[in-house]
């Protein structure tokens, strides 16, 4: 059989599966080593010692969709996107909010107003309460501004948009020699 052995602060071992605990910082090491017990055929062998160094846990973001909006809109209250570690639900920290172009999108706090008309990226950066074990993240999100468009009225989204109405009686043509288009004439 074979008997695992480790030494280090806040490192554990179940079978042959290593565990780092809160107890270990980032850049703490974990030392482990194995044995295979003698056997009639075998003798006493044991490993040498493999060094692992505990590491900064990442955050990962859950998705966050596109914002599209027309200008003038009424501001939004952005949502603080969610975050996992290691598969669980992690929330130790704060998240900012930046535009690359407040003259499209600006925000203040986690309020999103709509200023003119283009694109934009918005970046929500996590920072997390302990940044000695976590890395500080960020998530791009896009935005699209569009311009309101022409409406008959109160700005009903159902109703109809309205185009200029052509004139009922065409004007005419005139060429070099009169009207254009008649035939017999000219």
């Amino acid at each position: 059989s074979v008997t695992f052995n480790v030494a280090g602060t806040g490192c554990s071992l179940s079978d042959s599966t290593l565990s780092v605990s809160a107890e270990a910082n980032k850049d703490a090491t974990c030392t482990v080593s194995a044995t295979k017990a003698q056997s009639t055929n075998y003798n006493e062998a044991t490993s040498a010692d493999q060094t692992v160094t505990v590491v900064a846990a990442t955050p990962v973001f859950d998705a966050y969709s596109p914002v599209s909006a027309q200008v003038g809109s009424a501001d939004l209250v952005l949502d603080d996107p969610t975050l996992q570690v290691n598969g669980a639900a992690f929330s130790a920290g704060a998240i900012s909010w930046s535009s690359t172009d407040i003259a499209v999108a600006d925000v203040a706090g986690s309020t999103l107003s709509f200023v003119g008309v283009g694109s934009t990226t918005l970046t929500a950066t996590f920072t997390p309460t302990d940044s000695t074990n976590y890395d500080t993240v960020t998530l791009d999100v896009a935005v699209t501004v569009t311009v309101i468009p022409a409406s008959g009225g109160g700005g009903d989204d159902d109703e109809e948009v309205v185009s200029p109405v052509p004139s009922a009686t065409p004007t005419p043509v005139v060429g070099p020699r009169g009207p254009v288009g008649r035939p017999g004439v000219g």
